[in-house]
């Protein structure tokens, strides 16, 4: 089984100061290569593990009863070959809404990453921890976490043969839910609307919520940093 490690990237500032330097080279015509990159990874998320709702006891799963309502709103990556590997730059973005039954003004959430071989083998696991403090009179918002993956690769192997899944961890009870809810929306369940609003301009960047205070993902039990 290949060795994986994983560690917090600092983000993509970095990388896009490292595309604008290889773009300007690329500006001179004689060493130009028109050989596109090898393929990435293929990074997606979990159907029936993007959405979490969280209910007050005792409440069922009616409006009034719900305290949270989370999104992984959505995970990708771009990679870069190196002798024998291929690292991937990960962006996951968390998203959360607070019900009419939340009191702490918090809404905490476990995530996973999943690393899958050529033959869909689970190679291995991470979990993370994410927590969005609300402000007064704000109600929605999110997080981005970015995460660094590396994969050897045996000679002659591309990266497009693996897979990388995301998803929100789910209690039985929550998945239950979830499944319940693709079959059918019943009258006063909650409404299955956006949680934030839309990036502005093209090839905008949702911002963070709470504006300065990243995400809290990155460190992995028993890997090296």
């Amino acid at each position: 089984m290949p060795r994986i490690a994983m560690a917090p990237m600092p983000g993509f500032r970095s990388l896009a100061v490292l595309v604008a330097a290889a773009l300007l080279l690329g500006g001179c015509g004689w060493f130009r290569s028109k050989k596109p990159p090898p393929p990435c990874p293929r990074v997606v998320v979990l159907e029936e593990g993007k959405r979490l709702v969280n209910f007050a006891p005792g409440g069922g799963t009616d409006l009034s009863a719900m305290v949270s309502d989370i999104r992984m709103a959505r995970a990708g990556g771009a990679c870069t070959y190196r002798d024998g590997e291929v690292e991937v730059e990960m962006a996951v973005r968390v998203e959360a809404r607070r019900g009419p039954a939340d009191r702490s003004r918090k809404a905490a959430v476990k995530y996973f990453i999943v690393l899958m071989d050529p033959t869909e083998k689970i190679i291995k696991k991470w979990d993370f921890d994410m927590t969005l403090a609300f402000p007064v009179n704000v109600d929605q918002g999110g997080k981005t976490d970015t995460l660094g993956l590396k994969i050897p690769l045996k000679k002659g192997e591309q990266a497009s043969r693996y897979r990388i899944i995301a998803g929100l961890q789910l209690t039985p009870a929550q998945l239950k839910y979830n499944r319940d809810w693709a079959k059918v929306k019943t009258p006063g369940a909650l409404r299955d609307i956006p949680i934030a609003p839309p990036a502005r301009g093209p090839g905008a960047r949702e911002p963070d919520f709470p504006v300065g205070r990243p995400g809290s993902g990155g460190a992995v039990p028993g890997e090296p940093n």
